[in-house]
């Protein structure tokens, strides 16, 4: 049984696995870790690469890897009022995650890296 069975435009084509890589507008290759910007009508954000893979969806175009981008958004708040833009979610123990808590430094926890955060929900 060929491949044409269950893909009809693979019929008598042999095409090499493309490089599984990712390239930035220069063309270098991305990793996760790497700390990238992307371009948004707004301007320019920072973003860290947290995972890059194949993506598996078959509706998917051939040869399209899923890069995961996670970011840090720093906000200043007033103490003790509700912030009406800020809803959470889950807690850091729903999560599965230790946090370091900058208020009260005799606890012996370790901080979350940016990595280490769940990227699906």
């Amino acid at each position: 049984m060929g491949d044409h069975k269950f893909n009809p435009f693979a019929r008598g084509t042999q095409v090499p696995p493309p490089e599984l890589e990712v390239r930035d507008a220069f063309g270098r290759v991305l990793h996760p870790g790497d700390t990238v910007a992307l371009a948004k009508p707004s301007g320019m954000m920072p973003f860290r690469v947290a995972e890059i893979r194949p993506n598996l969806d078959p509706a998917a175009p051939p040869h399209s890897m899923r890069v995961t981008l996670l970011i840090h958004l720093p906000m200043t708040v007033r103490a003790g009022v509700p912030v009406a833009e800020l809803v959470r979610l889950l807690t850091a123990a729903e999560a599965g995650l230790t946090v370091k808590d900058e208020t009260k430094s005799d606890e012996k926890a370790t901080e979350v890296a940016l990595d280490d955060a769940p990227t699906e929900a």
